[in-house]
């Protein structure tokens, strides 16, 4: 840890709350695309930026450059065009957090329309068909991501063996293992920088396992697998391993 002696009030409150956060936490790179399909356009400045997390209520926007955030303060309110998958919505935002790399905002204008859109769009069968093959950072995986950074990966063995599976999707990540078998549980974001690999950036987030197996998110992540365009046998043993 660094030495507080030579810390800023701010710099030693960001290190303490960062140390409470992590006590009993998982720590996880979560990889995601750059920049994907959902983003957010800035009026005036016309600033693009990548939508990191999205639901009804608000969204989180990423940025590679942490510099562009020195503008932006708690409470300011932020006016633009959300473009999800083809669709657009003028939107009203109210920040309501930030760190280092992300800026989490609350949507004022809620229109019916984009209730409507966002069910739609969140829908787990919609999640799964927005699935896409991306190349992967370790040869020994399969990768696929799609809409609302959802990403499924599938790691093999030199057998031919899978020995994990992994599903994020909407904050929540689910997860099987060959030696700890099935596991639910919810992606905490924390301050950490992210790191850049090509069109790929590694996310530093906390795993915060469920008390008990959430089997809502069990049958949430076999809908998303089951609708993925993916080659069926894999797909039919990812389904049983969220079956057990």
């Amino acid at each position: 840890m660094k030495d507080l002696r030579n810390l800023q009030d701010n710099d030693l409150k960001m290190i303490l709350n960062q140390e409470s956060e992590i006590q009993g936490l998982e720590r996880r790179q979560v990889p995601r695309v750059s920049l994907g399909s959902e983003q957010f356009k800035m009026a005036g400045s016309g600033r693009i930026y990548s939508v990191a997390d999205l639901s009804e209520t608000g969204l989180a926007l990423w940025a590679s450059d942490p510099a562009e955030w020195v503008e932006f303060s708690v409470g300011m309110k932020l006016e633009g065009t959300l473009r999800v998958r083809e669709e657009k919505f003028s939107m009203e935002m109210q920040i309501r957090n930030r760190s280092k790399n992300r800026v989490g905002c609350e949507i004022l204008n809620s229109s019916q329309a984009w209730l409507d859109a966002i069910q739609r769009f969140l829908d787990p069968e919609s999640l799964g068909k927005s699935l896409k093959p991306i190349p992967s950072l370790d040869r020994r995986v399969l990768w696929y991501f799609g809409a609302s950074g959802t990403h499924l990966s599938f790691r093999r063995l030199s057998d031919g063996q899978f020995d994990q599976l992994t599903l994020c999707y909407l904050g929540n990540l689910v997860q099987w293992d060959v030696d700890g078998g099935v596991q639910s549980g919810r992606l905490v974001s924390s301050d950490l920088p992210s790191e850049l690999r090509g069109i790929f950036r590694l996310d530093t987030l906390f795993f915060e396992p469920d008390s008990s197996m959430d089997k809502r998110k069990l049958e949430i992540a076999k809908k998303v697998i089951l609708s993925a365009p993916i080659p069926d046998d894999i797909k039919g043993w990812g389904a049983r391993q969220f079956s057990r």
